[in-house]
């Protein structure tokens, strides 16, 4: 990692420099060198240096990350560099104009998109180095993370927490496109990051993710994972507007013995009906409770409750008791 404000011992993780500001913790610019690792790299005030593996000699701008010059070593074949030490001090870059550097975007997507696998640690740096780049863009990078197929689940995971915490409500429309993701059975297209983009609508207040969210509940494509916190989002987002597929998901899956280990997704749906709906919601949960058919757990949990949210009825107030005064010396009452 390159210190914009102040000096680092090993600049350089693999073949990748990022160059951060050490107030804000953000990443100005990042810098991929193509396939070969980088065996050695120092810096001075200007400029930082680096030896590649296959020779390549290099010097990039320090606050910009603009390449300044590169000179490549004569090597015998199969030879490569194996470490190198520079003097940097005094060193300046020529006056020539540096190359214009790379997108910080760009950058990031590549090494997060890599197929090398090697540099895992890279890679999740990089994606909470999207958290620190403002803008819509940055945001859908994030959701190309969390929807993407065959990163590991590491990076997802992280993008996701990353996206949650950004809480920009102008990308609504985004979240909105990724949830319609569908399923396609000879495509082998699968919805990916559902339980992820709704925390993030939910984030956001992004009402209009509303019908897509109720959509992918009633959606058999839709992982059950995921189903818990679509519930959440749409008890969130919704209102009252959120009831009917609040009712359906709990009558249709209210005995299904995927539910048996883990009921958190229809417990939530029940838990909103109470919350959003009124009299005819409370009679619904109730016959879910007594129902035969519904799962054990989920009946006791529900009979709690309703237990804990039943209305008592009013104490019964006291009859006053009149005291005695006295207006002409005698006692009244």
């Amino acid at each position: 990692l390159v210190s914009l404000d102040a000096l680092a011992l090993d600049p350089h993780s693999y073949r990748f420099f990022f160059g951060v500001n050490t107030d804000t913790g953000a990443v100005k610019w990042a810098y991929a060198q193509p396939r070969q690792n980088l065996m050695a790299s120092e810096m001075n005030d200007q400029a930082v240096l680096y030896a590649a593996q296959d020779g390549e000699l290099g010097a990039l701008a320090r606050h910009s990350g603009a390449k300044l010059l590169s000179q490549r070593l004569q090597l015998k074949p199969g030879q490569q560099v194996l470490g190198a030490t520079f003097d940097v001090q005094g060193f300046a870059p020529p006056a020539t104009a540096a190359a214009k550097p790379a997108p910080v975007l760009d950058v990031l997507h590549g090494i997060i998109f890599d197929r090398d696998s090697s540099f895992l640690s890279v890679k999740s740096f990089a994606v909470q180095a999207l958290g620190g780049v403002p803008g819509k863009e940055a945001t859908a990078e994030l959701i190309r993370v969390v929807t993407a197929e065959g990163l590991p689940h590491q990076l997802a995971r992280g993008a996701g927490d990353v996206l949650v915490q950004r809480k920009e409500p102008e990308v609504a429309d985004l979240l909105v496109a990724a949830l319609n993701q569908s399923y396609d059975f000879l495509e082998d297209r699968r919805p990916r990051g559902l339980d992820t983009l709704a925390r993030a609508a939910g984030a956001t207040g992004a009402t209009a993710a509303v019908p897509v969210l109720a959509q992918r509940l009633g959606d058999p494509s839709t992982p059950a994972a995921a189903l818990k916190d679509i519930v959440a989002a749409l008890v969130q987002l919704g209102g009252r507007e959120a009831l009917p597929s609040l009712r359906q998901t709990l009558l249709v899956y209210r005995g299904d013995p995927m539910f048996a280990s883990d009921a958190a997704a229809l417990q939530r749906a029940g838990e909103g009906l109470l919350k959003l709906g009124g009299e005819s919601e409370r009679r619904l949960l109730q016959y879910v409770a007594l129902e035969p058919h519904t799962l054990p757990a989920l009946a006791g949990h529900f009979n709690k409750l309703l237990l804990e949210t039943a209305q008592r009825p009013p104490a019964p107030s006291k009859p006053a008791i009149k005291k005695p005064f006295s207006i002409d010396g005698s006692t009244r009452l």
